[in-house]
């Protein structure tokens, strides 16, 4: 099998729904698995109408995060239909097969050895929106969380220039949809399931890298992101995704970087500071 597509479905089946009717007919889509990953609603029950040869619809006994749960269908993949080629998408997303013909025959053109692909992503209304950027040292995960200061440096982002040619080499790719080689998957171990959300990409990235691969983005195919859908959906609290992200910071932090204890005290005190002006504002508004 050459191509699968691996959509994580949380609550929100009406979403996951409307993405599922988009590709079913995609010649080049070989087998899409759906994982529910442990909805609290009726999303499995709802989901079911979708199941045929095609499509499988798979459940994860808890919902561990988007780390764990896409691995749960990319290991499914893997072992039930051996695909060369895997897609892992949000089901916020919306993409037209000749992206994935565009994708496929990148890698299969091109003399590096190739770790993720992906297309440059754009809001609903048409603007582009970034979902590459720079690997975070631990300088950038510290300054990060004094974001009154994000708007004078230009962190990790790349400069728009780097964007002007058909595709340029990038370090971190968003995990909202993107392509990868089954075994590539394999070599890196895979998404680190100790993420709850968020920093699963910065984590990739790093796998990647480590090992030698190079990530690209086409700069001019695209898709499109209908942002953050099922995650503002289902965690409403702003402190609360703050404190998510934080998390898999320090973990990617202490895992990855190997930050000792000084740089370790300075991010906590960093996010407290950071973290508490951020809400101030927020509030104000």
């Amino acid at each position: 099998m050459k191509l699968a597509v691996v959509v994580l479905n949380y609550n929100d089946a009406e979403t996951t729904g409307a993405f599922l009717q988009h590709i079913q007919d995609y010649s080049l889509v070989e087998k899409i698995i759906v994982v529910d990953n442990a909805s609290t609603d009726d999303s499995f029950e709802q989901l079911q109408v979708f199941k045929n040869e095609k499509t499988d619809l798979i459940r994860t006994k808890e919902n561990g995060g988007y780390g764990k749960g896409n691995n749960y269908g990319i290991q499914y993949a893997m072992k039930a239909y051996q695909p060369e080629y895997l897609v892992v998408s949000n089901p916020d997303i919306i993409f037209e097969e000749s992206l994935l013909q565009e994708m496929l025959e990148f890698v299969a053109a091109s003399q590096e050895k190739i770790g993720m692909v992906t297309a440059t992503m754009l809001n609903p209304d048409g603007t582009k929106a970034r979902n590459t950027w720079k690997m975070r040292t631990a300088r950038t995960c510290i300054s990060e969380n004094l974001f009154l200061l994000n708007r004078f440096r230009k962190g990790t982002q790349y400069p728009q220039e780097h964007f002007s040619g058909s595709n340029s080499e990038v370090d971190i790719i968003s995990g909202a949809f993107f392509m990868i080689h089954s075994e590539t998957m394999k070599n890196i171990g895979m998404f680190d399931e100790r993420t709850f959300l968020y920093w699963e990409e910065d984590i990739l990235g790093y796998k990647l890298k480590e090992q030698n691969y190079k990530s690209f983005i086409l700069n001019q195919s695209s898709f499109i992101h209908n942002h953050s859908v099922s995650i503002s959906k289902n965690i409403q609290s702003l402190e609360k995704k703050l404190d998510l992200a934080e998390d898999s910071k320090r973990l990617y932090m202490k895992e990855y970087l190997k930050v000792g204890k000084v740089l370790t005290l300075l991010e906590k005190c960093s996010y407290f500071i950071g973290k508490k002006s951020y809400l101030l504002v927020k509030r104000k508004r």
